[in-house]
């Protein structure tokens, strides 16, 4: 449901925001305050918004597009701490859903990272030059675009 029926934990900067996580079990209210604050940070945090600007021409547009039309996150047994699968779909490996800290960071910045693979940064799951690219812009953008308390 609209911000999982409790609109005062949970706010929705683009209205009615869709997020789908059926695979997510005791996850699904971190995954979905993890979307809400990566979506919401695309639009209103000035440090989030300049580095997609700075990074992914395009970004900003795509992501927010990408929000209002609601993710389907399915949460998996993966390397790493999250991945598109075939179906555009994020997913969020179990490293990113254990509680902070954890290697991966909170799952906003998962998500913000995966969007940005989404959205135009290429594959960064190989060693060559251009995924260690992807990697580096990747990762900056999860780092801009997490909450300030784990920066």
């Amino acid at each position: 449901g609209y911000v999982m029926n409790n609109p005062l934990l949970f706010s929705d900067p683009f209205g009615l925001m869709r997020t789908s996580c059926p695979s997510c079990g005791d996850h699904n209210k971190d995954v979905h305050e993890g979307v809400n604050i990566a979506c919401g940070n695309i639009g209103s945090n000035p440090t989030c918004r300049d580095t997609i600007l700075k990074l992914l021409p395009g970004g900003i547009t795509c992501m927010h597009n990408k929000c209002k039309e609601g993710l389907h996150i399915e949460c998996g047994s993966c390397s790493g701490c999250g991945t598109i699968n075939s179906d555009g779909n994020i997913v969020l490996c179990s490293g990113s859903l254990l509680p902070q800290p954890n290697l991966c960071g909170p799952i906003e910045a998962t998500v913000a990272h995966e969007l940005s693979h989404l959205c135009g940064i290429g594959n960064d799951a190989t060693s060559d030059k251009i995924a260690t690219r992807n990697r580096i812009k990747a990762g900056l953008i999860d780092e801009a675009c997490r909450d300030p308390k784990y920066k």
